[in-house]
């Protein structure tokens, strides 16, 4: 089954909820379902947002 083409400002929509879940403590399996994403998409763009940030 084909998944939709997130835009860039939905991933950045995502990730700024993802990180409000976080802060409060959220585990991430759960934080993982509520954005709706796939463990492996989620990492894939955490770790490229982090990388964004420190250059």
């Amino acid at each position: 089954m084909a998944q939709k083409k997130r835009k860039p400002e939905e991933i950045v929509a995502n990730l700024r909820q993802a990180d409000v879940l976080l802060s409060r403590r959220c585990p991430v399996a759960e934080v993982i379902r509520t954005i709706g994403v796939t463990a492996f998409a989620y990492d894939a763009r955490a770790s490229a947002r982090i990388s964004t940030k420190s250059s």
